[in-house]
């Protein structure tokens, strides 16, 4: 009788020690799927510019309507009577600032309430997939360089700016970082689009980049694609000297790489502020870089 009791004891101790084993093993099994990168980088897919984008109405001061039929030479009268409006300044991009607007207004207090209070601003490039928001921490450079949009863990990090420089895009030249991620399927974003601009015609014809901030809408013309050192530029080139910044500029306008497009006819001085996209030149070389470059040429408050 003895016997038999200690050994439901021990079938019982034994059930315990499998129990918790199962629990541990389960707990480690859900915290390495956590931090190991998932097929999505950055889950993407949850951020859809369209739940962004501001509606923004674009009016064309050349067709004057009437509503109200019943009373049309009333009305043609009080037009006519009226000073016809300025029709709208075409800007460096061929666009006016009401269209602009309408295409490239995005919510960010939205943004920082859905996705993450780090988020700078959004940042759109057509022909090519870089269509997301910019991040931003205060403290620590590289903060987001494994860390999505959302603040976990990912090898692919997100598109970003370092606290180095300024959070207001003011800078002489602002930079702006994202991972190198092969074309061909889920993976087709952050800067590994980039390399596009490696063809000599898509460089001609896809030339402007567009910044969302808080307040303002950034256009830059694209000047420069060209592989790079591993140089952090920041802390290579001290951008508050005047002589050392044209000469930093002269240098982009004829870089050293034998991978390289730069447009013809830019001039650029000290007064310029740029954009630089910095990007790995390949997905397992990280000793060099791929750039692109842009000036500013239109600065819209919204």
């Amino acid at each position: 009788m003895k016997n038999k009791k200690k050994k439901v004891i021990w079938l019982v101790i034994a059930f315990i020690f499998v129990a918790i084993f199962i629990a541990c093993a389960v707990a480690l099994f859900i915290d390495i799927f956590s931090r190991s990168p998932q097929i999505n980088p950055l889950n993407y897919k949850e951020i859809n510019p369209l739940n962004y984008k501001e509606t923004v109405s674009v009016t064309d001061p050349n067709n004057l309507e009437t509503e109200n039929n019943g009373n049309n030479e009333k009305q043609e009268e009080e037009i006519l009577s009226e000073s016809e409006p300025e029709p709208e300044v075409i800007l460096a991009n061929g666009q006016t600032k009401s269209q602009l607007k309408a295409e490239h207004s995005y919510d960010i207090d939205k943004m920082r309430s859905d996705i993450n209070t780090d988020v700078l601003a959004w940042i759109s490039i057509p022909g090519t997939e870089v269509d997301h928001p910019v991040l931003y921490h205060e403290t620590e450079p590289l903060y987001y360089e494994r860390r999505d949009a959302f603040g976990k863990y990912s090898v692919y990090g997100c598109i970003f700016a370092q606290c180095y420089n300024d959070d207001d895009f003011r800078d002489p030249n602002t930079i702006l970082y994202g991972h190198y991620v092969t074309e061909g399927g889920a993976s087709d974003t952050f800067f590994g689009t980039l390399h596009r601009y490696k063809n000599p015609e898509f460089f001609e014809t896809n030339r402007y980049i567009y910044v969302t901030t808080e307040n303002r809408i950034l256009v830059y013309d694209i000047f420069a694609a060209y592989e790079y050192d591993d140089r952090h530029i920041l802390a290579a080139v001290d951008f508050s000297n005047d002589a050392e910044y044209e000469n930093y500029l002269q240098n982009c306008l004829n870089p050293a790489s034998m991978t390289r497009n730069v447009r013809e006819g830019v001039e650029l001085t000290a007064e310029d502020k740029i954009i630089t996209l910095s990007t790995c030149t390949s997905y397992t070389n990280t000793s060099k870089r791929y750039l692109v470059q842009g000036v500013l040429v239109a600065d819209v408050s919204r």
